[in-house]
């Protein structure tokens, strides 16, 4: 129980504070008080849309959404050590998949576990194809995401002599990394869903220094 009040106290500092490091004014905010397009007709509360102190979802903790279940197209390079094949290609999972239940475009945007489904403005359902921050299931174009970083993966890729890769230790402890629990590469490893003072919700306003972060 203190856990979960610990949370819902965090969520609720992040949303309820001012300026460029707030949730509340970045195009997260999909209330009717959010500074994008795409917003509620009448819900004032931020956090909802992806979180809920109750009924929550197993995947994440106050997970508020439901996974669309569907496959995605990922991407693949011969060149790519993390996996033989595209067909090969880990599904997304961790964050990445949180991500998708919005970015994919195949679960409404108001489809949450505890509220039911929040109308949104203009007739908007799910998120606009036109939108940059659409996505799809077609992901053979992004970044590879969900795949586990190990030592013997940089010792392949740098064994070839493809543009090396720093040390699983090095990424670990690189202040614009964030590998998941299981060292996988996920969205979050670049992008903070709650934050975005450098645009993109990206971790820096240097967009390569995340590339050689990992790619020396």
């Amino acid at each position: 129980m203190r856990k979960a009040l610990l949370l819902v106290i965090v969520l609720g500092v992040t949303a309820g504070g001012s300026g460029q490091d707030s949730v509340r004014d970045t195009v997260h905010n999909l209330s009717v008080s959010g500074p994008g397009t795409v917003r509620a007709a009448a819900e004032t509360r931020v956090c909802v849309f992806c979180h809920t102190p109750h009924t929550s979802s197993f995947q994440a903790p106050l997970w508020n959404r439901q996974d669309s279940g569907g496959a995605y197209q990922m991407y693949w390079s011969e060149t790519l050590d993390a996996y033989t094949s595209q067909a090969a290609a880990p599904q997304p999972n961790g964050s990445s998949k949180l991500c998708l239940s919005c970015h994919d475009g195949t679960i409404a945007l108001g489809s949450t576990i505890a509220s039911g489904d929040i109308p949104m403005s203009g007739g908007i359902t799910t998120l606009p194809t036109a939108s940059d921050a659409y996505l799809g299931q077609d992901l053979s174009g992004d970044h590879p995401v969900s795949f586990t970083v190990t030592d013997h993966l940089i010792a392949t890729n740098n064994a070839k002599g493809d543009v090396p890769l720093v040390s699983l230790s090095e990424m670990r402890n690189h202040p614009l990394v964030r590998l998941d629990d299981g060292d996988r590469i996920q969205c979050m490893t670049c992008h903070d869903p709650h934050h975005d003072p450098f645009g993109d919700f990206l971790l820096t306003s240097e967009p390569g220094e995340l590339c050689v972060a990992c790619h020396s």
